[in-house]
């Protein structure tokens, strides 16, 4: 509701048998369609690339744009859209959404210079590469700073975290080329590294959260989840081809049923043409992003412990489990259950028949067409964002149910609308997450404590007190973090909640914190 954003989408493919038995493209028509069904996790920029059949290496521009997929990828214009899929037909690629946060700005350039994947180019092949990075090191400024030193003395293009990671495997394959004992009769560039070795070497530099997606000039394609598991990733295989994504919905929509999940600190790769799963680092414990299950993940996605939807019915039907108006529902007819859309309606379903109160889904109805920021001179109105039906809402007591209040600048915005323009009596606020009482430096757009709604008051007590008064609302409740982890299935010690009770899970995590209290 306070337009919080997630750290992007990958995708990867890699077809099984040659170009020439698919439709003009290949491997960037499945590309595509992961990337169209990852939309929900970023509508900024998008782009692919591809292996250059003529064994060349990689395409030396990956494919980028500012917009949406369908835009990014022509899709209103049939024969450009062609064209495309045409110019980077291949067997094997990669492909990336990226978020917009409230921060970015309006240079359209500075954008698309940010999009990914981002291509490093090489004479050797297996030393070009592509790669496009889900998550956020925590750690961004310290190995800034190394890498522009005397010691390396690099430049940057950008302010993005995955130009870090492109420096960091170059100097790694380099180093780990070096390495290799060169015989007598083996030419120079013969002497390639073996990825997994260059991978051991380069995660202990990275503290945060990455999920990365690999390729290289030789084809070789490597699935990437960091030893924490923040954000989720998965792959799976169906008769013409292997493919890995951010989410199991952008498989699902490729005709991939046997979902299987990357474990944090493995890469799921091919090298050389086998494939393989390895472990490049010990995962003693977990951290999985409690938003993830609450807010981003598309609904009909799943993760190993189990379903979206599951989750977020369990999340409605826990915060219906505290409500302290419950006592008053069954005389007083005029209050009904409204969520906010989108990712809220299955909670607020389960609240509703919880309650036992009249659940109208309809009753607030979001354009998913406005909203994006790289085109906007001010934020838009809410008016352009929301439509009431107000046939619905007059003379009533509306439940407003949503997944978090992060800033609240929205939610004191639909509040105000729903009772100026929709006519509701009273506006009772219910959040399917907990108090946001702390920053992310994992990925998730709130950064900085202070502009933290919650963050300043003590007890949960205060917190629904005075920000019920802010933003307008007749009374304000939260989900409990007991219920949270209820609904989540995974244990507490395998969840990162570091946002809600500021136990941050990564050394650089605790140190970024302290710097802000």
């Amino acid at each position: 509701m306070d337009e919080t954003k997630e750290s992007c989408g990958i995708v990867a493919a890699r077809l099984k048998k040659p170009l020439a038995e698919y439709s003009p493209g290949g491997v960037v028509e499945p590309i595509y369609r992961m990337l169209l069904a990852l939309q929900n996790r970023g509508q900024l920029s998008a782009g692919f690339t591809t292996l250059n059949p003529n064994g060349s290496g990689l395409f030396k521009f990956p494919h980028t744009g500012v917009g949406l997929v369908n835009e990014v990828f022509q899709r209103t214009n049939e024969e450009k859209s062609l064209e495309l899929f045409k110019k980077y037909a291949s067997t094997v690629g990669i492909g990336h959404n990226r978020y917009a946060t409230v921060n970015v700005g309006e240079d359209y350039s500075t954008i698309l210079e940010e999009a990914q994947p981002f291509y490093r180019a090489h004479g050797k092949l297996w030393k070009e590469f592509a790669l496009a990075f889900n998550g956020n090191l925590a750690n961004y400024s310290e190995l800034r700073k190394q890498l522009e030193g005397e010691r390396r003395s690099y430049t940057f293009k950008t302010n993005t975290d995955t130009e870090i990671l492109q420096h960091l495997f170059a100097i790694m394959i380099a180093e780990e080329e070096d390495k290799l004992e060169k015989k007598p009769d083996e030419a120079p560039r013969k002497r390639k590294p073996n990825f997994l070795h260059v991978l051991k070497r380069v995660y202990p530099e990275f503290d945060g959260a990455y999920n990365i997606v690999f390729l290289n000039g030789n084809g070789d394609l490597a699935v990437i989840r960091d030893p924490l598991g923040f954000k989720p990733l998965c792959y799976g295989e169906n008769d013409e081809l292997f493919a890995a994504a951010s989410e199991s919905v952008a498989l699902t929509k490729i005709g991939i049923k046997e979902i299987n999940f990357v474990d944090p600190g493995q890469v799921v790769m091919f090298q050389d043409g086998k494939f393989s799963v390895e472990r490049y680092a010990k995962a003693e414990k977990t951290a999985e992003c409690m938003f993830e299950r609450v807010y981003f993940s598309d609904v009909s996605s799943v993760f190993d412990e189990g379903s979206i939807y599951e989750m977020r019915t369990s999340l409605g039907a826990e915060l219906a489990k505290n409500e302290p108006l419950k006592k008053n529902f069954k005389e007083d007819k005029e209050f009904i259950v409204v969520p906010v859309p989108q990712t809220s309606k299955t909670s607020a379903e389960a609240y509703a028949n919880e309650l036992e109160l009249p659940y109208k889904e309809g009753a607030i109805i979001k354009n998913d067409y406005v909203g994006r920021i790289f085109i906007e001179k001010k934020r838009k109105k809410i008016k352009d964002k929301f439509r009431l039906v107000k046939d619905i809402l007059h003379n009533k007591k509306v439940i407003l149910v949503d997944d978090s209040l992060v800033r609240g600048d929205t939610s004191r915005e639909i509040v105000e609308y729903l009772k100026n323009e929709g006519g509701v009596k009273e506006v009772h606020m219910r959040l399917t997450c907990p108090p946001i009482m702390a920053p992310c430096f994992y990925g998730i757009d709130f950064p900085t404590a202070k502009e933290l709604a919650a963050a300043k008051y003590k007890s949960l007590d205060d917190v629904e007190f005075y920000l019920a008064q802010d933003i307008g609302a007749t009374t304000l409740k939260y989900q409990t973090i007991e219920g949270l982890v209820n609904s989540l299935i995974l244990p507490k010690g395998q969840l990162c909640l570091a946002c809600l009770n500021k136990e941050y899970p990564t050394k650089c995590g605790e140190e970024n914190y302290k710097k802000q209290i």
